[in-house]
């Protein structure tokens, strides 16, 4: 990476959730810049982002900056200067956002920085909080996020439970986040209309207090091979973990069945929206045992290319779902791993053509799963009151 792939747009709006007095590395070490910069290891990458934060700062940028001290361990200390709103606004924003909540109901800014699919998927759940919610936007991405955006629910609006599709889905996602383990992350669950996170429970939620319609959905899905559902998990993993992958991978979903012969099975489940996969590198021991099982997913070629940065979530997470059908104490015959992802997301589903190829021929237990096949799918044998829900969720998530 080049100093020409730091973008602009995500310094803005990594700088607008800085305090009043920041160093550079306090911008390129933050969430917001890691997850959408590519290769944040490389040697210059925090040189690169001073360069731009001193760019930005001078008469073209107009960001309202002042470099008060150099060449610390951190970088430059920046301060931000007490001015009128400048031209950069139009940059992050597609409209500026007034201090009154009451005036905050229209569409909302957007992100100048988003991708194609991230930006017509922002906007669409802009419109649906402004049209369908009537509700007004609120900051974030975080919660101590100043930044506002018409994807964003105020905490008020997300504590009532806006961000899902009905009561039961908001009470079965509250019970969750009052478990306090797991990812959780109870702001982004609440208020952030553009996360997966809320999209899971508004999906895999209705399942987890009745399983007669969590059989009758994935019979469709699995046919021949789901008798009955016996349990619907949102965000678990197995315990303990070090008798796993002793880390933090968990499923965002986790569906445990019965066969029709008897015997047990599962999928566990992640889903993606518009987050890209983790770019982050990981493996150790703990992962490579259990690529060394006699029925491994994985071609013997594909050794030393599975844990690429590319791919490597999928890969743990795949590596989850071997990890507890092959358990010591496990009680499942068979096991599965499904990505749920929009199919409008062609990031997405390109990583889905490269992980294939590191699978044995005629492997089955990972599932590619496009959410709108999902709902179709589900949408056929549900019940009139369930296809209201279904029906919902597709206004919400695929009718862009």
């Amino acid at each position: 990476m080049g100093y020409g792939g730091i973008v602009t747009g995500v310094v803005l709006a990594t700088v607008a959730q800085m305090p009043a007095q920041f160093s550079t590395r306090d911008v390129s070490d933050h969430p917001t810049m890691l997850a959408t910069h590519p290769e944040p290891r490389h040697s210059h990458y925090h040189a690169f982002v001073g360069k731009e934060l001193k760019v930005l700062c001078d008469g073209r940028g107009q960001l309202v900056l002042e470099e008060i001290r150099k060449q610390t361990a951190r970088g430059s200390v920046w301060r931000k200067r007490d001015a009128e709103p400048s031209n950069h606004h139009a940059r992050v924003a597609t409209t500026a956002a007034p201090d009154d909540a009451g005036d905050r109901v229209g569409i909302g800014p957007q992100y100048s920085g988003d991708k194609p699919f991230t930006r017509a998927m922002r906007l669409h759940q802009s419109r649906y909080r402004a049209e369908v919610l009537r509700a007004p936007y609120g900051t974030g991405p975080e919660v101590t996020s100043a930044a506002h955006y018409g994807n964003m629910l105020t905490v008020e609006d997300g504590k009532r439970g806006l961000n899902f599709l009905t009561p039961q889905i908001y009470e079965i996602a509250r019970r969750r986040v009052s478990r306090a383990t797991g990812m959780v992350a109870e702001f982004r669950l609440y208020c952030n209309m553009l996360s997966s996170q809320p999209m899971c429970f508004n999906l895999f939620g209705p399942l987890v207090d009745d399983l007669d319609l969590a059989t009758t959905l994935w019979k469709k899905l699995l046919p021949g091979e789901v008798e009955r559902v016996t349990r619907v998990e949102i965000e678990w993993n197995p315990e303990p973990r070090f008798e796993y992958l002793d880390d933090r991978t968990a499923f965002d979903a986790f569906v445990e069945y019965e066969r029709p012969d008897g015997t047990s099975a599962f999928v566990g489940i992640e889903t993606k929206l518009t987050e890209p996969f983790s770019q982050k590198h990981y493996d150790n021991e703990a992962y490579r045992r259990w690529m060394r099982v006699d029925d491994t997913p994985w071609k013997p070629e594909a050794w030393n290319r599975v844990d690429d940065d590319v791919h490597n979530q999928l890969w743990r997470d795949h590596l989850l779902a071997v990890a507890v059908r092959r358990h010591a104490s496990s009680k499942y015959t068979h096991g599965r791993f499904m990505l749920v992802r929009h199919g409008g997301d062609t990031e997405c589903a390109r990583v889905v053509v490269g992980y294939r190829e590191l699978l044995r021929d005629g492997d089955d237990t990972f599932i590619d799963m496009p959410l709108d096949r999902l709902v179709a799918e589900w949408i056929a044998v549900a019940s009139e009151s369930h296809r209201d829900w279904l029906e919902r969720f597709r206004a919400r998530y695929l009718d862009l």
